[in-house]
């Protein structure tokens, strides 16, 4: 062997021996909402038809990346490689729809009926929050719905739910389950009222 094919030889193995001490770059990781069960049955008689179209959301919150604001709760960036499995706009209204179903022996239909009730969602806050000072950071989930009975004009039920979980560590995977603490705790209360409107 020559010196200028050993030399190429050295220069070719050194290269790929540099390539394969680069880190690979970051794969994306998913996360999902969990599948809530009502803690009590609050069937309604006559059983309600009910439909829950996809969520309402605006920028940020209709995209599935994970959302982190800052301290000053006014700056908002996505996460690179974090995202829900699907839009939060679908992921809500399947879980509120499977929750509904449960809690209130309901017929959830999947497209508008004229004698279904429409319930409504709303994505307005769905994101982790920092702290201002430090400390652990929380998950934001501030959800509005508007119910309308079948046929109407004006909803029976406009309120907007608000629930903040701090996180028990530093991580994703932490944000992930507050925020789906979150979710849960929005549900039951809105199960609570629409038993109430409807009993």
């Amino acid at each position: 062997m020559t010196i200028t094919r050993r030399t190429l030889l050295c220069v070719a193995l050194a290269f790929i021996a540099a390539c394969g001490s680069l880190s690979s770059p970051p794969r994306d990781r998913f996360y999902r909402l969990h599948s809530f069960m009502p803690p009590t049955s609050l069937s309604t008689s006559p059983a309600k038809q009910l439909h829950v179209p996809p969520f309402e959301a605006s920028g940020l919150h209709a995209k599935r990346a994970l959302i982190y604001v800052h301290p000053d709760d006014t700056t908002l960036e996505q996460y690179s490689y974090h995202l829900w499995i699907d839009s939060p706009r679908l992921l809500l209204q399947s879980a509120l729809s499977d929750y509904l179903r449960e809690g209130l022996g309901a017929q959830v239909v999947a497209q508008p009926a004229a004698e279904a009730t429409v319930v409504q969602g709303r994505v307005v806050r769905f994101e982790r929050l920092a702290r201002p000072g430090g400390g652990p950071d929380d998950a934001a989930v501030v959800l509005h719905f508007d119910v309308f009975e079948h046929g109407a004009r004006m909803p029976s039920l406009s309120k907007s739910y608000a629930v903040v979980e701090n996180l028990a560590d530093d991580t994703i995977e932490a944000y992930a389950m507050a925020a789906n603490r979150a979710v849960e705790q929005v549900f039951e209360q809105l199960l609570n009222d629409l038993a109430h409107l409807w009993r």
